[in-house]
């Protein structure tokens, strides 16, 4: 293979962005997403301790466990409304580019059943990791990317147990289904030896994969007023395969890259998580939480993409830190049929500022959240809850030269969840 169309392969995926940092996340950081409730997301998403309603599937498997008898369906989704904007240290004075608007709106559903014995099973369907960024094709970054979209669904199915009121245990097999993957980015193509020309042209990936893991959940309860919750959610290693279809107007060019066409292939490992955390019963109407995640995002260390032997396999670094989230929240009931809820967060970003790129312009960031329950009939109950997320401003000066992308980072996320609750 000609040295043009090695060029062009590594310059195609050099930052090594596929799958991997792929999200505008939503209260978590990385890309992974933690939304799967609008009463979990009213509190902060401090919920992982007392997991009461059919999203302790996702939240702590067992807590289905301590359910009213019976069977238990619960389905809804998140509207979520990502800003960002990259700011550019440039010899001529700084410029701002704005990300392209963007709503997404992963689902959930979840059903259960508990039996008075202590029994319980489910299954749910949620999306633990996704969503998508998206820059103009002029951004001065599209060689690094110009669109990112993750879609991915997780089915849970789990059995729980319930000795007497001080302990549940949970356990679930997870199912991740990577529905859609694509990328889409600039490239810099050479055209000949004699005069070491460029042209720009576009690479876009896309493919689909799955993987398997599991998780643990357990509740204790010491005394009436006081829980004591653990969650895990294992590791995920997903194998994707798919396509590359490279294209540049140069005629020149066109025939450099087209061997760039056809099937690849890479995995990743998705990251595990686990949660520990209090809850209190103040009173007959007020319950508290306060939850600490760890999240192993130090897995993602590398990507690697193998075109099949048409180009080089291309691996490139990310080295993303281990991270965690603080969580505290609250559900005070207001009347029988209503209760409202509020929390916060803080989460710590895994990037590195070496690291950082627009393809997930990820910060620290503080989460406020509002939201209330009400119930319509005695087994019929909506959740609608409204999560803030503000990023920290990041100025990065110091890019990885595989990167080469110096300037400042803003951002903030607007989520609206809902839910509808029956119970038989």
């Amino acid at each position: 293979m000609n040295r043009f169309l090695k060029l062009a392969a590594l310059s195609a995926v050099g930052a090594g962005l596929w799958l991997g940092p792929t999200a505008q996340p939503a209260a978590a950081g990385g890309f992974s997403i933690n939304t799967q409730s609008a009463r979990a997301t009213a509190q902060g998403g401090a919920f992982f301790t007392r997991a009461s309603d059919p999203s302790a599937l996702f939240y702590n498997p067992a807590g289905i466990a301590r359910l009213a008898p019976g069977l238990g369906l619960m389905a809804g989704g998140t509207f979520i409304v990502p800003t960002n904007s990259f700011r550019r240290l440039e010899a001529g004075g700084e410029k701002e580019y704005d990300m392209v608007s963007n709503t997404f709106f992963p689902p959930n559903a979840y059903a259960t059943y508990t039996h008075e014995s202590g029994f319980a099973a489910g299954i749910g369907a949620f999306t633990q990791f996704g969503l998508g960024t998206e820059w103009d094709n002029s951004f001065p970054g599209r060689f690094l990317t110009e669109k990112i979209n993750l879609e991915t669904i997780t089915v849970n199915p789990t059995i729980a147990y319930r000795y007497g009121d001080l302990i549940s245990v949970g356990v679930g097999i997870d199912f991740l289904i990577g529905k859609k993957v694509e990328l889409r980015r600039a490239i810099n193509v050479p055209l000949t030896v004699e005069n070491g020309g460029t042209s720009e042209g576009t690479i876009e990936l896309d493919g689909n994969g799955n993987g398997v893991g599991y998780n643990l959940g357990a509740q204790l309860r010491p005394i009436p007023a006081l829980t004591i919750g653990l969650a895990y959610r294992s590791h995920i290693k997903v194998d994707f395969d798919g396509k590359a279809a490279a294209s540049i107007a140069d005629p020149f060019g066109a025939t450099r890259i087209t061997a760039l066409n056809g099937p690849i292939s890479t995995s990743i490992d998705l990251p595990a998580n686990f949660s520990a955390g209090v809850a209190v019963k103040a009173n007959d109407k007020l319950n508290l939480e306060f939850d600490y995640q760890w999240y192993g995002w130090s897995s993602y260390d590398t990507l690697a993409i193998d075109f099949g032997g048409r180009a080089p396999r291309s691996a490139a670094y990310r080295g993303f830190n281990d991270s965690y989230t603080l969580r505290g929240g609250g559900e005070y009931q207001i009347m029988p049929a209503l209760s409202v809820g509020a929390g916060l967060f803080f989460d710590k970003n895994p990037i590195p500022d070496t690291q950082l790129d627009p393809t997930l312009p990820d910060a620290d960031r503080l989460g406020l959240s509002f939201g209330a329950g009400y119930n319509l009939m005695s087994n019929l109950r909506i959740d609608a809850s409204y999560l803030y997320e503000r990023l920290a401003e990041r100025k990065v000066t110091d890019s990885a030269p595989a990167i080469n992308f110096n300037g400042v980072y803003n951002g903030s996320v607007s989520l609206f969840a809902v839910n509808l609750g029956y119970h038989f």
